[in-house]
């Protein structure tokens, strides 16, 4: 475990990205997934599901590399700024998924006249990821080539064709884990 967590904070862009979608792949096919992280003040540990841990994470690897990159920022010129997205999808695979998912965003779409279903709420109740049951289907900030590229070409605006907008339901989307719902929280261009 410990090799792990050390080439989690590895240098090496193509290693961390390959564990990564070791570690997305498991979220997602895993209700049950869990990772023993050893605590930094104690001797203790804790228990996260897959998806804390990787939103945990993730957080760490943005904010450390931002700290590391604005330190190094007198001797490199300057980068143009990082694309990140945040998104919330909800989850459903099988025979039925795409109607399932095609009748629960129509109810998302009639509860904003009424509010009586947001997105968080259905992800909770409906989405097979565990990011649905614990964090209403929020998968946290995120660059491009991150997901899976039919996620990346909704919420990056990849389709030129289409104009993906913020705060608005898209899907159902296939892709290889099932049929998705995805919202558009906020991006930074």
């Amino acid at each position: 475990f410990i090799r792990i967590m050390t080439l989690l904070h590895s240098k090496s862009p193509l290693l961390r990205l390959l564990l990564l979608l070791v570690l997305v792949s498991c979220c997602c096919t895993s209700t049950a997934a869990f990772v023993v992280v050893p605590s930094a003040t104690s001797r203790s540990t804790t228990a996260l599901s897959m998806c804390d841990f990787l939103t945990d994470w993730m957080t760490q690897l943005t904010s450390s590399s931002s700290s590391s990159s604005s330190s190094n920022t007198a001797t490199k010129t300057t980068k143009p700024p990082k694309q990140i997205a945040n998104a919330s999808h909800i989850l459903m695979s099988g025979p039925d998924a795409k109607q399932r998912l095609q009748d629960l965003k129509a109810r998302i779409a009639a509860a904003a006249a009424s509010p009586s279903l947001d997105f968080a709420d259905a992800a909770a109740a409906y989405s097979e990821c565990p990011s649905g049951t614990t964090k209403g289907g929020n998968l946290g900030d995120f660059g491009p080539r991150q997901m899976v590229k039919e996620f990346d070409r909704v919420v990056f605006d990849a389709d030129a064709t289409t104009n993906y907008e913020i705060g608005v339901v898209y899907g159902p989307i296939e892709t290889e884990f099932g049929y998705h719902l995805i919202l558009i929280n906020e991006r930074n261009y």
